[in-house]
């Protein structure tokens, strides 16, 4: 069973980003496209689950917070801490690293099409994952 974030959660996670960064704007974007980036990883339709690992759903969730864009400024942040700690709650520890900050760019620039499936280099030991797509 996966186990989702809720959408109080990110918002959480928004609000700390923005504690720590005075010059960030506040408010939305579209406050809906919260819940439309967690549908859109859970998503199942006659049969058909377009992200059947958590680690798709990981990457979904990743692109779809920074795409859908909800939040007036730091949805890109807020997409990686997002990642992280759905992939923490679901058994994997998610390496940080500065590549992260490269992917983000890309999927905010439009580089990385929405279909594209997330790679997860895994270390089965101790259940780091590093995420590309």
């Amino acid at each position: 069973m996966v186990i989702i974030l809720s959408e109080d959660f990110i918002e959480l996670l928004h609000d700390v980003i923005l504690e720590n960064d005075p010059t960030a704007s506040k408010g939305y974007m579209q406050k809906s496209m919260i819940a439309g980036s967690l549908d859109r990883v859970m998503t199942h339709v006659y049969g058909l689950t377009p992200f059947p690992t958590v680690i798709d759903k990981a990457a979904a969730l990743m692109y779809s917070i920074v795409i859908f864009h909800p939040f007036a400024d730091a949805n890109k942040r807020t997409a990686l801490l997002a990642t992280y700690f759905f992939l923490l709650f679901n058994g994997y520890n998610l390496e940080i690293t500065s590549d992260m900050v490269d992917l983000l760019i890309k999927i905010s620039n439009g580089e990385i099409e929405s279909d594209a499936r997330a790679r997860g280099a895994h270390n089965p030991s101790n259940n780091k994952i590093q995420l590309s797509i």
